[in-house]
């Protein structure tokens, strides 16, 4: 019977084990699991008042090689960036509305499960406005240009604790991207064009997870 017992503790202490790597995932693998579900918004975190706190956002564009590898990878990056910017407002217009605190402050809150009505010009004017202005506070966390099927895919993250932090993130990715570019122009056009597969993940990234 003891040996028994052993037994079963050993396979649950081992199924404990397997369990805990698979959610102990990285970042990369955390964030290609979110492009895979394609465009759209994500994991979204509230606090009490139902303030959005964080957030990820994935666009996508496809990537064209009619002008060169080089520009098409390029052009098709900045459709990417402006698709995650175009769906994260649409997703705002639909999902967000403001509310009037307990010391007449005005708030951009997560809509209630129940709420029912159509919102209101006003409303949907400050929340557009409030969709602007975050989208200046995002962090470009994760880009993936895949070969084989020809996209370019981006995610952004929105960590209202990491604000202050987004721009000088973001001039550092820019201008690495800006570099790959440049080194991959100066190199000799292939006699057909050809798209390769990279991935890049932002430090700091699996905060936003």
């Amino acid at each position: 019977m003891k040996t028994v017992w052993m037994s079963l503790l050993g396979l649950f202490v081992c199924g404990g084990i397997v369990l805990a790597q698979e959610k102990a995932k990285s970042p990369e693998e955390q964030l290609a699991a979110y492009a895979e579900m394609g465009p759209g918004v994500y994991n979204v975190k509230t606090n009490e008042k139902g303030e959005i706190i964080s957030l990820i956002v994935v666009g996508r564009s496809r990537i064209s090689t009619v002008l060169g590898v080089g520009k098409g990878e390029e052009i098709a990056r900045n459709r990417a960036l402006l698709d995650s910017d175009a769906r994260f407002v649409e997703w705002c217009k639909t999902n967000l509305t403001v509310q009037e605190s307990a010391s007449d402050e005005t708030i951009i809150v997560l809509k209630g499960e129940n709420e029912e009505g159509k919102a209101t010009e006003i409303t949907l004017r400050k929340v557009e406005s409030h969709a602007a202005g975050t989208l200046r506070g995002m962090q470009l966390l994760y880009a993936h240009q895949d070969g084989e099927g020809k996209f370019f895919t981006v995610i952004k993250g929105l960590n209202v604790q990491k604000v202050n932090a987004v721009k000088k993130l973001t001039r550092e990715l820019d201008s690495d991207a800006t570099q790959e570019e440049a080194a991959s122009e100066a190199e000799e056009a292939p006699a057909k064009p050809d798209v390769k597969t990279k991935t890049v993940v932002a430090p700091g990234a699996e905060e936003f997870l």
